[in-house]
């Protein structure tokens, strides 16, 4: 019985530990968006609390909408493959934003 319970008890920690493996991407893409795209203009304003993120095939594509009130709107979406934030637009945006996500969250909370 203690076996078990101990058993569970780790199973807990471990998956409360994993994440979405997704974070460090995430915490990136939003200070790129914080630090870059709305440098000035919105200073202070947390992307991650005010947006909804996807991404797609394991990390290669990174989009960040930006929903909360007092936010400005926006919606931006990245391709990771370079090493770089290469930004995506038009019928390839339109594209990609078709497919199922790997991972959604909403205002700093998986969806």
């Amino acid at each position: 019985m203690k076996g078990k319970v101990l058993f569970l008890v780790f199973s807990f920690l471990l998956m409360a530990g994993c994440g979405s493996g997704y974070e460090g991407l995430i915490e990136d893409t939003t200070g790129y968006v914080e630090d870059e795209i709305l440098a000035g203009s919105d200073k202070g304003l947390d992307v991650r609390e005010n947006s909804s993120i996807c991404v797609w095939d394991d990390g290669r594509y990174i989009g960040v909408e930006m929903i909360g009130e007092d936010a400005p709107s926006g919606d931006y979406l990245f391709d990771m493959s370079n090493d770089g934030y290469d930004r995506i637009t038009g019928s390839d945006k339109d594209d990609l934003m078709e497919r199922e996500p790997d991972y959604c969250e909403q205002f700093g909370e998986e969806i």
